[in-house]
C-alpha cells in the first residue's frame, strides 16, 4: 500500500519516543520499517543500516521519511560504487534499492519526486543482479497504450524439471519489490521464476496510467504469451497469492 493517506493518523499526535516494541508510534511508520527489514536473508536490507535511518526520521513526517531512506539509499549507491568483490557490490546496490524504494513508498502520488526514484530504484535493482552475475531476461509485454514488464529469472542446473513459479505482487507494488521477498529464495532452491507487474501495478501504473482490473486473466495472459520459449518447455504455471489473500491465477495454457 503507498496511499500516504493511511500515514497520518487523526488525532493522535506524534510521539518523541516511540513506544517499546516499535521503531515508531504510528502504525504504518512501524509496519513499513519492519517489512522491509524482513528483506535481510535476502541480503537486500541491513538491520544495522535500516536501525541508524529511523533515527532520522521525525515521527508521521513523509518528507523526512524519504529524505532519511534516499540519504541511505545514496550511501550504499557509494558503497557499492568503490566495491571490488561482486559479492559484496551488489548486495550493496540491492540494498539502496530496497531504501530508495521504501522512500518513495509513502510519498503522496502527486509528488514530483516519485518519477526520478521509481527510476533509481529500477537503476539500483539490476546494477544489483549485474554485479551479482544473476542471470535474467527483462521484457515487456504490449497491451493497450504501454507494456507490462516482466523479469525472467532462470535457475541455471536442474529447472527444466521443475514448475516455473510466476510472482506478480498486491496492490501497486513494483517488480523489484518481488526478488528479496520470494524471487531469490527460489532461485537458490533450484526454481526458475517469472515476475511481472499487472494493471495498476508499477509501470502500467505509473507511466501508462493502466487501472487494476478484476479480470486478471487479461494482463496475465498479455505476459504469459511473451514468455521466452525455453522458459516453458515441461513446465507448468503455478498461481501466487498475494499478501492480501487475492487469488491471481493465470489462465490454464498449453505450451
Amino acid at each position: 500500500m503507498t496511499n500516504a493517506t493511511a500515514v497520518l493518523e487523526v488525532g493522535r499526535p506524534a510521539q518523541a519516543v516511540s513506544p517499546r516494541g516499535r521503531f515508531f508510534n504510528n502504525q504504518t511508520f512501524h509496519y513499513e520499517t519492519l517489512r522491509n527489514i524482513g528483506y535481510t536473508p535476502s541480503e537486500c536490507a541491513d538491520i544495522g543500516e535500516m536501525l541508524e535511518t529511523t533515527k532520522q526520521i521525525t515521527e508521521g513526517d513523509m518528507q523526512s521519511w524519504y529524505n532519511a531512506w534516499a540519504a541511505t539509499a545514496d550511501r550504499a549507491e557509494a558503497l557499492a560504487e568503490r566495491t571490488h568483490d561482486p559479492r559484496s557490490k551488489g548486495g550493496a546496490y540491492m540494498r539502496a534499492s530496497t531504501y530508495q524504494r521504501l522512500g518513495e513508498f509513502l510519498l503522496p502520488p502527486d509528488d514530483p519526486k516519485r518519477p526520478a526514484s521509481f527510476e533509481k530504484t529500477g537503476r539500483l535493482f539490476f546494477q544489483g543482479l549485474d554485479a551479482l552475475g544473476v542471470r535474467y531476461e527483462y521484457s515487456g509485454a504490449p497491451y493497450e497504450n504501454g507494456r507490462l514488464r516482466s523479469l525472467y529469472l532462470p535457475c541455471p542446473t536442474g529447472s527444466e524439471k521443475k514448475p516455473l513459479i510466476v510472482l506478480v505482487g498486491g496492490f501497486d507494488s513494483i517488480l523489484e519489490e518481488m526478488y528479496p521477498v520470494f524471487g531469490k529464495a527460489a532461485l537458490d532452491r533450484g526454481y526458475s521464476v517469472l515476475i511481472y507487474e499487472g494493471l495498476g501495478q508499477g509501470e502500467p501504473l505509473r507511466k501508462f496510467g493502466m487501472k487494476f482490473t478484476p479480470e486478471w486473466e487479461k494482463p496475465t495472459s498479455a505476459v504469459l504469451d511473451e514468455i521466452p520459449a525455453h522458459a516453458c518447455q515441461a513446465r507448468k504455471d503455478r498461481s501466487y497469492r498475494d499478501e492480501h489473500g487475492r487469488l491471481f491465477r493465470p489462465p490454464r495454457r498449453r505450451f
